[in-house]
């Protein structure tokens, strides 16, 4: 019961469905037997359910699948066009468990075909800081200086390395602890400004994306640009799914026609209808 009403936010008309036969179970003038699902209140979580490990694991792999569309946005390169590899470049032990246990999601939800975590962060990006200046100030007081300010603007990446590492650090005989200093990762330019890739960093995450193609990809687009326009049709006729129609389709191109053939089965598992292929379009 507590999942069809959980479910009632985003999927109104199942759940309703559903509910009119459940409240069948509750007397008349129980508060859970109302006349709509949407009459009744969600249920409040648990707390002590709450696993904070996990919850920290799915925010990695959702900022993964933020950058990566922000890099396809920066590129223009559709979401219905797979990529070929999506580099990520983090040493957090941390983070590589969490894209080992979401992995082939993340995959899905950013349309790659191979997901890698890469841990030598040298190999990809510099290094730069920031100071949190309220912690720094509030703690150390009178010894946050100006040449403190100017010691950690100058910090050079093995310093800020040691930092991400250890939480602490050692400047000028002032110790620095976790939470002062806001490192933010900066692609090389090898990775920055390249033909074949593309990345972002945003704090302490880096995504890259390979964003040459080849056969294999673009048959994978332009099947789903085909399949969308089947979808789009079926919506604007005002057909519903289960509509008993047969689908003719006819392509102007060798290679538009490869694509449809070689990903026909997945389109007619989507479409659950007959695709009739015809030299001619229908009159």
């Amino acid at each position: 019961f507590s999942t069809t009403l959980m479910m009632s936010c985003f999927t109104p008309f199942i759940s309703e469905y559903l509910y009119l036969n459940l409240r069948n179970g509750f007397e008349e003038g129980h508060e859970l037997n109302k006349e709509s699902i949407h009459f009744l209140r969600i249920p409040e979580a648990d707390e002590s359910l709450f696993d904070d490990a996990i919850i920290h694991k799915v925010g990695h792999m959702k900022k993964v699948v933020e950058m990566t569309r922000s890099v396809r946005d920066q590129w223009n390169i559709p979401i219905k066009k797979p990529l070929k590899q999506a580099i990520l470049v983090n040493s957090n032990p941390d983070f590589t468990e969490s894209i080992e246990i979401f992995g082939n999601y993340i995959k899905e939800e950013i349309n790659a075909y191979e997901l890698v975590v890469e841990t030598n962060e040298d190999k990809y990006v510099t290094y730069s800081c920031d100071y949190n200046q309220r912690a720094l100030g509030q703690r150390l007081k009178k010894s946050f200086s100006k040449e403190l300010v100017a010691r950690i603007n100058n910090l050079l990446s093995d310093d800020i390395e040691q930092y991400m590492d250890a939480k602490t650090l050692l400047i000028e005989g002032v110790e620095i602890i976790e939470g002062d200093l806001i490192p933010t990762k900066k692609l090389k330019d090898s990775y920055h400004n390249n033909d074949v890739y593309g990345g972002i960093t945003s704090g302490e995450y880096c995504v890259i994306i390979d964003k040459s193609s080849n056969e294999q990809i673009e048959m994978s687009y332009h099947a789903r640009e085909f399949l969308g326009r089947i979808q789009k049709l079926r919506k604007e006729a005002g057909l519903k799914l289960d509509a008993d129609v047969e689908i003719l389709y006819h392509t102007e191109t060798e290679f538009l026609t490869k694509a449809v053939q070689h990903h026909l089965d997945d389109i007619k598992k989507t479409v659950m209808k007959p695709l009739i292929s015809g030299e001619h379009k229908p009159a």
